[in-house]
Parts: structure tokens; sequence; C-alpha cells
């Protein structure tokens, strides 16, 4: 089931080059052969152009995608013939339906000014908040997450379509992160990494694939996909996006789904059950994640003049602010202060409308992965102590110095600075 690629991939061999089809132009095909008019907000999309759209005339509200230049034809109808089957064969299950054009098709062809045609398609809303927004993942969103794609899967049990084998960059059982064309984006040190992951994938998943129940999955269940009824609850809505649908074995929906899950081995942010790995980086997103490198040195420079700015402002406060050994550089991937009353003050900033992270409530020596060494506090005194005391703050490159201030003004009057 290998795909050989023949040479290193790049972002355009995954046609990753969504269309950009000037808004007023869509806004007037989208009136000409659906009837709906309203105003277009941009969505997200790795090969799509999507936008939102809100009909002024009854309020419904609609997802307009125009496929990219090159894209399969018979890739999209498969999109499309699963969401018609998923209508007629799980009616109640909150996807996409596929909204007909005025001519009765069910998608229409638009011209770019530069020649290349696209698909257009239109399709129903679902509302819902992404899995991946909100409350951390845990247990029972990923119980309601799985029995969601398994209603999906039921749902779509019967469906054939000629290209329902088509070439998915992600489909696990092509193993395309072992491909040589892929293996050349990856750095030697990341390939040491995954090592011990690859063997184990050629030695022990990949032979046994082939004698596994297998049908068209959605293959896409992932946090990013999956929706929730609002941030603070874990019942699932809806899903999105069926571009990479597959024929494929069933677990291999199930694997998508846990890899939003998987946090060093466990399930419950902060609790880990046992021990694990965290390799949701495979060595595929690897390569193109790493066109992202050069702008990693300006990034930091931006967290550390942050952290600078912080440490400057919650000086006075009855905080610790994060230490810096002599002669060394902090990239501040999180800035971590302490405080006495740790819960107090999150409780206070979440108050104040400021998100703050307990990154680590367990420190590693205390977790149930390792009671069998029978850790005790005055074993590790200051791993114990500081895991009731640390507490996360905003960081990130484009931080401002406004949020900054905002930040420390709400500890100053926790603190009573």
């Amino acid at each position: 089931m290998n795909v050989d690629v023949g040479q290193p991939l790049s972002a355009a061999d995954l046609n990753f080059n969504p269309a950009r089809i000037p808004l007023g132009r869509l806004a007037y095909f989208a009136r000409e052969h659906w009837g709906v008019e309203g105003e277009l907000t941009p969505l997200d999309g790795e090969r799509d152009q999507n936008h939102r759209v809100k009909n002024a005339a009854d309020g419904a509200t609609y997802v307009l995608k125009v496929s990219a230049a090159g894209e399969s034809e018979g890739a999209v109808d498969f999109q499309v013939a699963a969401l018609r089957h998923l209508e007629r064969h799980a009616p109640d299950l909150p996807v996409p339906r596929i909204i007909a054009s005025r001519a009765g098709n069910d998608l229409e062809w638009i011209d770019a000014a530069d020649g290349a045609r696209h698909m257009v398609r239109l399709l129903s809303w679902i509302p819902g908040t992404l899995l991946s927004r909100g409350k951390p993942l845990e247990l029972t969103a990923l119980r309601n997450a799985a029995a969601f794609q398994a209603r999906l899967a039921h749902g779509l049990r019967g469906l054939f379509h000629p290209h329902a084998r088509h070439f998915v960059a992600w489909d696990i059982q092509r193993a395309l992160l072992l491909e040589p064309g892929v293996q050349a984006w990856v750095a030697d040190d990341a390939k040491a990494l995954c090592a011990d992951f690859n063997a184990r994938l050629q030695r022990d998943v990949l032979p046994r694939l082939p004698a596994l129940r297998a049908q068209v999955v959605h293959g896409d269940g992932h946090a990013d996909n999956l929706l929730r009824a609002g941030p603070d609850t874990d019942e699932i809505v809806g899903v999105i996006d069926f571009g990479d649908m597959v024929h494929a074995p069933l677990v291999q929906d199930l694997a998508v789904t846990l890899a939003s899950f998987a946090r060093h081995g466990g399930i419950i942010k902060g609790i880990h059950e046992i021990e694990g790995i965290n390799s949701r980086l495979d060595g595929l997103q690897a390569a193109i994640l790493g066109v992202k490198l050069p702008h990693l040195a300006g990034w930091t420079r931006a967290r550390q003049a942050a952290a600078r700015r912080y440490d400057a402002l919650l000086a006075s406060n009855a905080v610790r602010t994060p230490p810096v050994a002599a002669e060394r550089d902090h990239v501040y991937h999180l800035y971590v202060i302490e405080h006495e009353d740790r819960d107090g003050l999150a409780a206070h900033l979440k108050a104040d409308g400021i998100q703050t992270v307990i990154n680590y409530p367990t420190a590693l020596p205390f977790l149930a992965a390792y009671e069998r060494f029978s850790h005790r506090p005055e074993d590790f005194p200051s791993a114990h102590r500081m895991q009731s005391r640390i507490l996360s703050l905003p960081i990130f490159a484009e931080i401002s110095e406004a949020q900054i201030a905002r930040v420390a003004e709400s500890v100053g009057r926790f603190c009573g600075g």
C-alpha cells in the first residue's frame, strides 16, 4: 500500500494551494447558482478556499467551498457521494449536507482570472465549537468523540466509490512517512527520535492492517474537526471536513481520534497512569513544518522581550518570576510564576477574563505511572513544593504591551501590590 513518491515532497505536491477567488466574484457566484446572498466570512482550509455565508433572505448559514486548481474531480465526487449516502442512511447524524444548485447540480465550476477551473460546493453549516477550543480534553470527551465516530462509521457502511482508495497523505496504511522522499526532508535528530516508532510501525502494525475489517472511513475525526456544543461541555454535536476519507481499516478512525487525546500515557491532563510518549508529530508533518524554522529565532526574541516586561511589572509583587541561570538564555515557551496561593490567584485571574494554565499539577515522581517506586515528598522536596505553587501566565510571540500590563495589573491587585 506504500506510495513511491520518487522525490522529496513539497507543500505543492500535497496540493496545499487553496484558490484565491475574489470575494465579490464568489458572492455573485453564490447568488447566481444557489440564490444565496450575504456576507462571506473566510474560514480555515488546507486545500479549499472556504467561506461562511449567512443568507440575508432567511438567516440560514452555509459554507461555500472552492476546491484548489487541479483537485481530483473524482476525489471531490467521493466526498459528495459520502455526504449524500449519510443523508440517506444516517439522516440524524449532524454532518454537512450538500445543497444542490438551482440547476440541480451538487457542484458548479468557476473560472479564475488565470484561466484555472475550480469546483464549487455549497454545504449546510454545522454549529458548534471546535473540540480543540475550550476546556481541556478528558475522558468524557474521548468517550463522546469515539461514540460519535462510531456512529459516523456505521453510517458510511455500504458506501462504494471508484475513488475510495485514492491517495491521502495521512492514510496510516500507506505509511507515507517511511518513504525515502519524505525521510529526505526529516532532520537526523528527528529521525533518531522516530526510529523506534517507525520500526514498530513496519514490524508490528503494517503487516496486520490488511487482515482487519475495512470500509470507507472518515479518517479525520480529531479535535480540530469534531465540534462540541460549547467551550465548557464535552457533548459532541457534529464533525466537519470530509477531505481525508479513504477505504481503510476501521481502526484507523479510532487512531486518529485517540491522537488528539494521547499525552504521555495519560488522557486527563496532568494525570499519567502509564509511561508513554508524545508522538503526535510524524515525519511528514515535521517536513512541512520545517519551513517555519527560519522564523523561530524572531519568535523567541519576541517571547524574551515579553518576559522581560513581565519581570519588570511583577517585581514588586509576592510572586516568584522565572529564574534564569547566569550566562544562559530562556526561550520562554512558558512563563511560569510561583505563588503560595496559586489556586486563589488562578481563580482571580479567570474572573478577570485572563486564562492561565497549570502545566504540571503533579510532579513527575508522584505520578501514578511511578507508584511502584513509592516516592515520598521528602525524596523530592523542591518538586513536591513547587507543584502546588506554579502557574503559567499568557505568553506568545505576538502578545502586546497592553496585554502584559493587564495581566500584571490583575496579579498586583490579588497580591495587594
